[in-house]
This record gives C-alpha cells, structure tokens and sequence, in this order.
C-alpha cells in the first residue's frame, strides 16, 4: 500500500524539481575536478575565533589577496532566497587583478548575478568591504570560488564555504526521540526472543553466524564503496550509503525470515550478534574506509558521538537477553513486541521521517538516481548472502536466512548517526540514503513472498486435483465392479425365469 502512495509521490517530485544544469542526476557537479578545487581552496583558510580567512599569494609573489568574512554569517537556513553576504577583502598588487566569483554548486548557493571585481595596482595592502548577492535554495555546501585574472593568465585564489542548513525544530526533535525510543524497543524484543539455548549450540558450530558477519561487515561495506565511487552520485550521498552498508542487520529480517521459510533461530542469532558487533565495527570501518569520501573531514568526524548512539542498540539487546536467561517467562511476553514494533518502526522512520525531514525527502524528486542506487544495495545484498551460503553448501533454510540478513539493514542507525552525529549539513544530505534502502528493502522480499504463496497454493490445488483424481478413479472401479454383479444377477434370475416357464409346459 506504501509503495502506491511513494511512488507517484516520488514521480510529481522528478518533474516538479529540475536537475540543476551543472550536476548530473545524482548530484555530482559535472566539473570532475571541483573536489580537487575544494581541497586547494580548504588548506589556505584559517578560522580565527568567529573570522574565516581565506589567503593567496601567486609563486612569484606579484600579488597578494585575502577575504575576511564573519564564520556565523556563512551558515544559513534552506530557501532563504536572496541572501547579502558582506566580507572584507585586502590585495596588494604590482598590476591590475580581476576577480571573477563563482559558485561551484549553484544548486545550494548561487551569485544572483555575475559577480567581477576590478582592483587596481597598488604596493601598499588595500581594504575594501565587498557584499555577494546570493541565491540560497537547498541544503548543501558551496565554494565561491574566486579566480585572478593578472597580466593574462589565470589563478586558482580564494574561496569562502557557504553551508545551507535543515531549520531543525520541535518537529525534528520529536522525530529524534521516537526513533531513539522505537530503536530500543525493537532492539529489547529481539534480545527477549533469542533462546539462549539456540547460542551456544551455534556458538559450537559457528558457520552460519560468522558467514552472516563476514556478509554484514565485510561484503555490505565493500559494496557501498564502490556504489558510491563508481557512480554520479554527490560524495555526501555516497557517505550516507556507507553509512547504510556498515550498519548492523535490522530487526525486519525476522519477519521476513519467517514469512519466507527461513531458519528462525539462525536469523534472530545473526542479527544479535551483528547488533552487538557494530559497537565496535561501525567505528572501525569508518576510520578505516571514511577518507575515501572527500567531502567528509576525517578529523571532524565525531566517533564517540557514534559509539554513543550504538549503545541504544548493545544496552537494550543485552537487557533482553539477561531477561531471557533470568525470567524466560517475562521474555516470552514480551517478544510478541518484536513483530509489531519492526512493522511500526518501518512505518514511523518512512511516514512521519518524511513530514519532518521533507527537505530531505525532496532530494529524491531533484536527484532521482539514488533512488535506484540506494535499492541496488539490498539487492546486491540479497544475492551475495545467497551465493555465499549457496558456495558452502547449506541448506535452504540457511541459506533463506543468510540472504536476507544481508540484505536488510538497520536503517534506524544510519540515520540517527547521520543526522545526529555528522557535522551538517553531509550528514542531513547523506540521510537520504538510509531512507531510501528503507523503502526499497521490502520491494524484493515482497515479491519473492508472492511467488511462494503463488508456488504454494498451486502445489496446493495440485494435490487436490491428484486426490480428486484418485477418488475419481476408486468410485469407477466400485462402480464397474457393483455394475458387473448387477448383470451377472439379472442373467441369472433370467435363466431361471425361463426354466420355470418351460417347466410349466
């Protein structure tokens, strides 16, 4: 029923919001090498106090530039419209420079007109107040990026980071702790459901749950890197499917393994210890695999933040295991709550995430190519945990289970991580993506589900048709056999009939 409302949702988004000219539809600016511009322009800034520098001197030291502009007045809220930026701006110069300024992502900030300075030669350092006129539109980042013009030839001067923000409110609040609060519930129920029994029987024999945690943390990562890399996609939005394919499996594998005829046990199994396992894992990958994406600081990123959220994951599962062990008559209520809160929790993070975040969601309709790279990696994760357990021979059970716990991720901690923890606005861009592996999951299970039901019920009407044809089959034989001794009786009492007659005469 989601699906129905989404998708044509989805399709009004597309139309209704045009591909800006300069980036292709994945937002990855056309301009291959602005990401190199970005990282020249990074290392000649200095930020002193609330004062953003930006410095050049040329080789040959003909000229000398710098812009001083107010940190604060660099971050501002989405479609604001039109925005003054006012800096101050000093050169020193042997001849006349021409500064052209540019924006190297108009699709978050861009110069209402073209913006040229003409400064004239002069030995001694000049000052002069400067205001941009810009254009403020989505969340994003953006370089104005100014370019020298001197005696004929070009350089690569100076450049002032504007950062388009989400307005976070009341609404984004409450959208925060409810996902926390679903998170721990979820994650309670399904350490009320494993039976402790089940873990040390697959703790002696371990196959199944270490394929499942090389197909979790090893193969689901390594297939985000290179959907992110090898595709037109903007680097922020490749972060955040990082961010996706290193998160633990979610609690929906359950429900789905059990619909699907998969091992039950062996689920809940795997997605305990994933869960237990990401503690460590989430933050190790990301230090490892995190300097891949160019548009993410390294050293910004905030792990004991992270480790911080990934505990609403270890401390809830842990208490409901030790429920478990201690009043397994409690757990036994209370994991009835796993099925439901899975089913509450998909909705709440696609239903009421969209509401309050809709600015991301309207990314969808602007960039629509990750909506197919988003569903590509459970896809992609479905396969690979069925030929991996396919290659070592397990069972079909086994193998039903291990493919969709690869495939399914725990969403939930990817966003949370991504809005809460990443500095903004890379970690609200990079959001999206968990949202959309959100509503793509179930996409390739519930068709696999209707194919089995549709397999079942004719194997079903099958078996019927078999029986039917069996009694069919007994009923003519009696039948012939009663219409047989039928004849043979009424031959007899003829024959008798006329003996009697001729007995008479």
């Amino acid at each position: 029923m989601s699906l129905v409302i989404w998708v044509p949702a989805l399709l009004c988004l597309t139309f209704t919001n045009a591909v800006f000219a300069k980036e292709t539809i994945g937002g990855l600016p056309i301009d291959t090498e602005y990401l190199d511009v970005r990282n020249i322009l990074r290392e000649r800034v200095t930020i002193n106090g609330t004062a953003y520098i930006s410095s050049y001197t040329d080789p040959a030291g003909s000229f000398a530039l710098s812009i001083n502009c107010d940190s604060r007045k660099l971050r501002v809220f989405e479609n604001v419209g039109g925005y003054n930026l006012t800096c101050s701006l000093s050169h020193s110069s042997k001849e006349d420079v021409s500064l052209i300024f540019t924006s190297d992502y108009p699709g978050s900030v861009e110069l209402a007109y073209s913006f040229i300075l003409n400064l004239s030669a002069s030995q001694n350092q000049s000052i002069q107040s400067i205001t941009f006129p810009l254009v403020v539109s989505q969340i994003g980042d953006a370089y104005l990026v100014a370019r020298a013009i001197v005696a004929g030839k070009s350089y690569l001067a100076l450049g002032v980071r504007m950062l388009v923000l989400r307005e976070s409110g009341v609404v984004d609040l409450i959208f925060r702790i409810g996902l926390i609060i679903l998170l721990v519930l979820a994650t309670f129920f399904m350490g009320c459901e494993v039976d402790i029994n089940v873990i040390k029987s697959y703790a002696k024999k371990p196959v199944g749950p270490i394929l499942g945690f090389c197909c979790q943390f090893i193969i689901m990562p390594a297939v985000a890197i290179a959907l992110a890399k090898l595709t037109p996609i903007n680097p922020a939005f490749g972060f955040g499917l990082f961010i996706s394919g290193c998160c633990p499996g979610g609690g929906a594998s359950n429900v789905w393994t059990r619909l699907l005829g998969g091992d039950l046990d062996l689920s809940l199994t795997m997605t305990l210890f994933s869960s237990l396992a990401a503690l460590g894992m989430l933050p190790l990958l990301l230090f490892a695999f995190a300097r891949f994406f160019t548009a993410i600081d390294v050293s910004a990123v905030p792990y004991g933040p992270i480790v911080a959220n990934l505990l609403y994951l270890f401390v809830p599962v842990t208490a409901g295991l030790l429920i478990r062990h201690f009043r397994p008559t409690w757990a036994d209520r209370l994991r009835r709550g796993v099925q439901p809160t899975s089913c509450i929790f998909l909705t709440y993070v696609i239903g009421f995430g969209t509401f309050a975040n809709f600015s991301i969601f309207r990314l969808m309709g602007r960039y629509p190519l990750i909506i197919a790279i988003g569903a590509a990696l459970p896809v992609i994760g479905y396969a690979a945990g069925f030929l991996m357990a396919l290659l070592l021979r397990r069972s079909w059970p086994v193998i039903v289970a291990i493919s969709i716990e690869t495939g399914v991720q725990n969403v939930g901690v990817g966003i949370l991580i991504l809005i809460s923890a990443i500095p903004q606005p890379q970690g609200d861009l990079g959001a999206i993506m968990p949202i959309i592996i959100g509503i793509t999951t179930p996409i390739v299970l519930l068709i696999a589900l209707i194919v089995r039901l549709i397999v079942r019920q004719r194997k079903r009407r099958r078996r019927k048709d078999e029986e039917e044809e069996l009694e069919d089959g007994s009923w003519d034989s009696h039948s012939s056999l009663d219409t047989g001794i039928e004849d043979r009786t009424r031959d007899a009492s003829g024959f008798r009939g006329s003996g009697e007659e001729k007995a008479k005469f």
